[in-house]
C-alpha cells in the first residue's frame, strides 16, 4: 500500500470523533483512493514498538507515520522549553538546570509566576524526578510552579499533588498548520521589529504594570537568543501592543501577544498574531504554535489554529497570588 500523510490533530474535548484528549489521530490517503483512515498513534504500535500487522497499512507506511506524528509533538513540546529560557537569564540570580526529565528555571525576581518546572523528556521514576525537582528549587529558595501537559503528563501531576501543588491555571497548546492565509494590519496600526534599550522599555510597558521590570528583563534577554523576534505595535508612535516570534525547526512560536485594553477589539491582536506567523513563513516554517488565553481563545480559532493538548500550572495555595 502507498500512502501519505494529509493530516495530524488531537482530540479535542467533547469531539464528536471519538479520539480522547491528547490521543494523536492520522488521516492517512491509502492508495490514491483518498480513503480517510484515522488511527489512533497507539493502535499502531504493538506492544513492542512495531508497527501492528492487522491494520491494513504497510509496516513502512506505519513507521512513517509514526515518526511524522512523533516529529511534529516533539517540535510542538520542544517550543515551550527553548522559549521558557529567555526567563532563566534575567538577572544576576536567575538560574537554568538541565537534567533528563525537567528543564528547572529559576527567574530570580522573587515571583512563582515566572519559576518553571517544565517536562523535558521521560521520567523512569515520577517520585525521584519531582523530589529531584522540588529539591532543586529549595535550595535556591525560589517557590517553583510545574507546567505539565494534559493528559500526557498525569503520573507526573498526581505526584506533584504529594508535595503540595495543585491546578492553578490551565491553557490550551494550538497548532495552525497552513501559514498561506496573510493578513494586512488595521490602517492606524504599525509593526516593527525591536532592537534598541528604548524600544524594550516600550514594549515592556504594554504588559500589565505589575510585570513591567520582569517583562523588561525578558525582552531585553532575547535580543541575545537567534531566532527570537519582538514585535511591537504603534499608533501614532503609541506603544500599544505586542508580540514575539520564535522559529524553531520549521515551527513558529507565538508568545506575549498584548493589547493595551484602550485599544481591544480593533483587530490588534489578529494584527500582532500574523505578524508573527509571517516571521515565521519568511523564515520557512510551514506550521505555528501558541498557548491560548480564556480571552484570545476565540480569535484563534477563528485564525484556524486546533487545540491539541492543554497546559496546566501547578502551585501552593497562594504562590500565584
Amino acid at each position: 500500500a502507498h500512502g501519505r500523510v494529509v493530516g495530524v490533530a488531537r482530540g479535542a474535548p467533547g469531539g464528536g470523533d471519538g479520539a480522547g484528549v491528547g490521543e494523536e489521530r492520522i488521516a492517512v490517503g491509502v492508495g490514491g483512493r483518498g480513503l480517510a483512515q484515522h488511527l489512533q498513534l497507539g493502535e499502531l504500535l504493538d506492544a513492542e514498538g512495531e508497527p501492528g500487522a492487522d491494520l491494513g497499512v504497510d509496516a513502512g507506511l506505519a513507521r512513517r507515520l509514526v515518526r511524522d506524528v512523533q516529529e511534529r509533538a516533539g517540535r510542538r513540546d520542544h517550543h515551550p522549553l527553548r522559549a521558557d529560557r529567555r526567563v532563566g537569564c534575567l538577572t544576576a540570580a536567575s538560574a537554568v538546570a538541565d537534567t533528563s526529565a525537567w528543564l528547572l528555571i529559576d527567574a530570580g525576581v522573587g515571583m512563582a509566576r515566572f519559576n518553571h518546572a517544565l517536562v523535558a523528556g521521560p521520567a523512569a521514576d515520577t517520585q525521584r524526578a519531582v523530589a529531584d525537582a522540588v529539591e532543586w528549587f529549595q535550595r535556591r529558595k525560589a517557590e517553583p510552579t510545574f507546567l505539565l501537559r494534559d493528559p500526557m503528563d498525569a503520573p507526573l501531576a498526581a505526584e506533584v499533588a504529594k508535595h503540595g501543588f495543585v491546578p492553578a491555571e490551565s491553557e490550551p497548546v494550538m497548532l495552525l498548520e497552513n501559514l498561506d492565509t496573510t493578513y494586512s494590519p488595521p490602517g492606524d496600526l504599525s509593526i516593527r521589529p525591536v532592537y534598541q534599550p528604548a524600544d524594550i522599555a516600550r514594549y515592556a510597558e504594554v504588559d500589565a504594570p505589575a510585570w513591567h521590570i520582569v517583562t523588561r528583563g525578558i525582552a531585553r534577554t532575547v535580543r541575545d537568543f537567534p531566532d527570537f523576534t519582538m514585535l511591537l505595535g504603534e499608533v501614532d508612535g503609541e506603544a500599544v501592543a505586542t508580540s514575539m516570534a520564535v522559529v524553531t525547526d520549521g515551527l513558529v512560536g507565538v508568545y506575549n501577544v498584548q493589547v493595551r485594553a484602550a485599544y481591544r477589539n480593533r483587530g490588534f491582536g489578529r494584527a500582532m498574531t500574523a505578524a508573527a506567523i509571517d516571521v515565521g513563513r519568511r523564515a520557512g516554517c510551514t506550521a505555528a504554535t501558541l498557548q491560548s488565553t480564556p480571552m484570545g481563545l476565540p480569535l484563534y480559532e477563528r485564525m484556524g489554529f486546533s487545540a491539541r493538548y492543554g497546559i496546566t500550572v501547578y502551585a501552593r495555595t497562594g504562590a500565584l497570588e
